[in-house]
Parts: structure tokens; C-alpha cells; sequence
């Protein structure tokens, strides 16, 4: 069967988008969570009504100019129908990182200027220390589901729940929206302690990221797809879960990176988008599981894994070991990398399926432009940010003189129009010699050393440097006693391999994981543990 006829490409809001998913789409099962044991689902049709609740609600307050209403919470079919009904009413959401502290929650509130707030249940306890420090929030509504209005305090919690039933049916939402309406502030985290940056991203920039891939032919009736990242990312939210139901799949929300195994062998998905770290680990428990049980067969074993049904998976945020690649290539389920930037929506380019090189980020999705310029890759796409909010000096920053956003990243395009990447710009060694080298571009290839989980290179004393963190896991497993030895074989070998002014001249090894940011990538502000 080939894929569902596609949604119109002409689409510029959120709510257009969301009106055209709900008729064509229907009653077929948008969101599947697990409540407790049992599977709950729940249709594009009740998505839209939910969503039209929520914008009814936000359209009943009267307010002169446009909430900012940030969002603190796991994946949830609840989340998803207050961002949809948020934005659909012309009001802006603001997605952050449940784990951060309330201290850094704050932070964020007031660069963003937020004056409303959704929250899960176990998140209400902090709700008074963040009245008391951020007294313009004004709005304070609970996602848990079941959950009643009450008051804390003097602080009234309204219910997403209630406030679906209450405001179910009524008038038809007409207020204005263009494609550079404003509907989402992400926070960029960055690789060093820079505070982050408030990234605007409007609702035709988003809707056409979402359209930014063509839709394949599937010999294939499954269309449960898996949401495994952070709601608050915008490759989970955008990509993920806004392609899927521009697709007409389900999306099975992975309630608990605890629970990511047993939910793959129950919602059997035929895709899913994780980071590199998760197929790591999922690649060494199959391995430690084949080998207790060396009469079963790999691949079989393997495929079961993630519920039997695996067409392709994607893989976000670093590049993938070329041994995990070729692993999951071989039990008949590949991994294709992509590139995207908070600041584009997120998608810039992409491998996919009949349309891939190793190594390589993929060629530039559609309606984008990619261009190489003094080393740096830049993007002009309709999916590129208003800017970041209420910094014009850093917005200015970001966009060359004749407009083009400039990624911080190095790298190339080949001859068929695959791009590679190379390193950021400003994580570039200078060398006493004048020369600069990418230390991400000898990390790739210390990473081909299957005993290293973590590393990080830079400059120290004149010296190009590895710090490394070692599985020692893995090396138990093979019963590797020096696991030391056996990386600093590794490293020799792999300086063999590149010029002398980029080989590592010294080894420093650490016991405890590198900090990271909250995309999962390792912070640069280091020294040795």
C-alpha cells in the first residue's frame, strides 16, 4: 500500500494544519499513551476539539496583547492539545526543560517573559517559590489528567481537564494568523555556560519544516510511530510528533526512558528519531543478551528488541559510531542521521531512505538553501527564526549581511550535494603553527574505539588533548582487564590515520560521565575529573 495522500503543502498555521489533519484523518488514533497498564488512544478528531477547548479558554481572558505561556512537562497526549490549542489562538508557547531548577525556571520565565504556565501534577509543589519570584505569572494551569481547580494559596490552578469540558463547544476560533505570527520560544542550550538564547519560531516557519520532507511509498500498514525525545525539543515536538500527524500516523508517547524497552515490544512501531546514546545502549544489551543465548539468532533478536516491526530509524543531536550504523544496518533496520538548528525549526537536511551517504548530514531538505561560505555552513530557508527574543545584537549576529543564517558549523558539500560536517567554528584548536583543527573531527575518529563511551578534545599546554571517559562495561563484557591499554592502542592507531598536527599527544582518562547540556551534547567549559 503506498503512503496516505498528502496533506496540502500550502498550509501556514498551526491551526489550518490542525483543521486539515482532523478531517482527513478523522478518528484515527493521533496520540497513544500508556495509563498504568492499559493503552488509551486518542483521535486526530478529539485532538482538534481539545485543542479548540484550550484556544476558547486562552480567546475568554480578553487579554490586550498575546500571552507567553511556558510549558513544564513529560510527553503527554494533554501537553500536546495545550500547545495546539495555544498557539491556534494566537497566543505564544513556551516549552522548557522539566529538569532544570526552579532558580533556572525563573530565569528562562522572565527572559521570555512568560505570564502563564501549564505543569504536571508533581511539579505543583514548586508553584509558590515560582509565584514569589516571577509574580507576572498570572495563569497557572495543571496538564495531569483527572486533575480538579483548586487553589493553593492564593495561587488558583486551573484544571486542562475541566477546561476541555467547559469550553468543548462553542464558537469556531477566527482569530488572525500569518505565517509570521509568533508561536514558540525554545531555549537554545548551547555546548559551553553561555546563558542560552530565547529562539522566536513562527507558525509558517514550523509548518513548513514540518512539510520539508517528501512522504515515501510504504509497503506497509503500520503507522504507529514512537516520540521517545523531550516534548520540549524542537526535533521532538516539530519533527517528531508534527510529521507524524502530518502523516496520519499514531504517535506512541514513550511515557519513561525506564519504560523505552518494554514500550517499544508493545507499540510496535515501524520508526522512531533517538540519539546516538540510546542506540549505544540498546546495542550492548543485545550483544550481552546474544551472547548468553549464542543459539538464538541475532538479527531476530534484535528486531524483537523494538517490537519486531522496525521499517527505519533516525537518529538526532551527534553522529552515530559507525560499528552501531552498521550493527542496526545489518538486522535489517538502518539508522539515517540528519541536521537541524533550533534557529531552523529545526531540519536543515537529511539522509532518508534510497536517498543516503555515510558520513554525511544528507542533502538539504526542501524549501531550504545550504551554502558554504568561508568554511561555515548557512541556511536561508522559510523555516529559519523571526530571531531571538528581545536580543537584537545576537539576532544581528546570526544572519550574514545579505541574510543567510549562519550555522557556527564547518563543512563541505560534495559533488551530489551531500553535506558533511566538520566542527563548530568556535571550538576550532589554533595551533601554535597557525593551523586550525576541529577537535569534533578527531573525536569521530577516537569514537571507532569501541571501549571509549565519552570524550572530549581540546588544547592544553600546546598539546591536542583526549580526555576520555571508558566503558568499562563493555570491557567487562569482553573481558578486557585494561581497558586503559587498550584505548591508548587505540589512539596511537587512530593518529596513524591523520596529519601529525592534528594527532592527540596527550591521554587524560576520567571515571565519571561529562556534563551535558540539555540536547544530550557534552559541555565544552572542561578540565580533567
Amino acid at each position: 500500500m503506498k503512503m496516505q495522500e498528502k496533506i496540502d503543502r500550502g498550509i501556514r498555521d498551526f491551526r489550518t494544519f490542525l483543521n486539515a489533519i482532523a478531517d482527513k484523518y478523522g478518528d484515527t488514533p493521533a496520540v497513544r499513551e500508556m495509563h498504568g497498564k492499559e493503552i488509551v488512544d486518542r483521535t486526530y478528531n478529539q485532538l482538534k476539539r481539545d485543542a479548540d477547548a484550550v484556544s476558547r479558554f486562552f480567546l475568554a481572558q480578553e487579554n490586550a496583547e498575546p500571552m507567553h505561556v511556558a510549558a513544564i512537562g513529560a510527553t503527554s497526549y494533554q501537553y500536546i492539545a495545550a500547545y495546539y490549542g495555544t498557539v491556534n489562538a494566537a497566543q505564544v508557547i513556551v516549552p522548557t526543560e522539566a529538569q532544570l531548577s526552579t532558580e533556572s525556571q525563573c530565569d528562562l520565565f522572565h527572559m521570555a517573559d512568560v505570564n502563564g504556565l501549564f505543569f504536571d501534577k508533581h511539579f505543583e509543589e514548586r508553584l509558590p517559590e515560582i509565584h514569589e519570584k516571577c509574580p507576572d505569572i498570572r495563569l497557572f494551569i495543571c496538564l495531569t489528567e483527572g486533575e480538579e481547580s483548586h487553589d493553593m494559596g492564593d495561587i488558583h490552578i486551573y484544571s486542562l481537564s475541566e477546561i476541555e469540558k467547559e469550553y468543548a463547544v462553542g464558537d469556531d476560533i477566527t482569530v488572525p494568523l500569518e505565517h509570521d505570527t509568533m508561536s514558540t520560544i525554545l531555549f537554545t542550550s548551547g555546548t559551553t555556560s553561555a546563558q542560552p538564547k530565547a529562539v522566536m519560531l513562527s507558525h509558517g516557519g514550523i509548518i513548513d519544516n514540518i512539510f520539508s520532507g517528501e512522504l515515501a511509498e510504504r509497503d506497509s500498514t503500520n503507522y504507529v510511530k514512537l516520540i521517545a525525545l523531550p516534548i520540549h525539543h524542537a526535533l521532538s515536538f516539530n519533527t517528531d510528533i508534527g510529521m507524524g500527524f502530518r502523516n496520519g500516523d499514531t504517535v506512541f508517547v514513550n511515557d519513561s526512558m525506564l519504560h523505552l524497552a518494554r514500550n517499544f515490544k508493545i507499540a510496535k512501531p515501524y520508526t522512531a528519531i533517538l540519539v546516538p546514546m540510546v542506540f549505544e545502549n540498546f546495542y550492548h544489551k543485545i550483544m550481552k543478551a546474544h551472547e548468553m543465548h549464542p543459539e538464538m539468532d541475532l538479527k531476530t533478536m534484535a528486531r524483537e528488541a523494538f517490537g519486531g516491526e522496525i521499517e527505519v530509524f533516525y537518529c538526532g543531536g551527534a553522529h552515530l559510531r559507525a560499528e552501531i550504523a552498521d550493527a542496526f544496518e545489518s538486522w535489517g533496520m538502518p539508522v539515517f542521521e540528519g541536521y537541524g538548528m533550533t534557529e531552523c525549526s529545526p531540519r536543515v537536511a537529511a539522509n532518508m531512505p534510497g536517498r543516503f551517504r555515510r558520513d554525511s548530514i544528507g542533502k538539504v531538505v526542501d524549501n531550504a538553501e545550504v551554502r558554504i561560505k568561508d568554511s561555515e555552513l548557512q541556511v536561508k530557508s522559510p523555516s529559519v527564526m523571526l530571531g531571538y527574543y528581545k536580543n537584537p545584537e545576537a539576532t544581528k549576529a546570526a544572519f550574514t549581511e545579505d541574510g543567510w543564517l549562519r550555522s557556527g558549523d564547518i563543512g563541505y558539500i560534495d559533488e551530489d550535494g551531500y553535506i558533511f560536517l566538520q566542527g563548530r567554528i568556535k571550538n576550532l584548536i589554533i595551533l601554535s603553527n597557525g593551523e586550525n583543527v576541529s577537535p569534533e573531527e578527531i573525536e569521530t575518529k577516537l569514537y571507532d574505539c569501541t571501549f571509549i563511551k565519552e570524550c572530549l578534545v581540546y588544547e592544553e599546554d600546546g598539546k591536542i588533548t583526549a580526555e576520555i571517559f571508558p566503558d568499562t562495561e563493555y570491557a567487562e563484557m569482553h573481558e578486557v582487564s585494561d581497558v586503559e591499554k587498550e584505548i591508548s592502542a587505540a589512539v596511537k592507531a587512530a593518529n596513524k590515520t591523520m596529519p601529525t598536527t592534528k594527532s592527540v599527544r596527550n591521554v587524560k582518562f576520567r571515571y565519571e560521565p561529562f556534563e551535558r547540556t540539555a540536547t544530550n551534547k557534552i559541555k565544552r567549559a572542561r578540565k580533567a575529573a
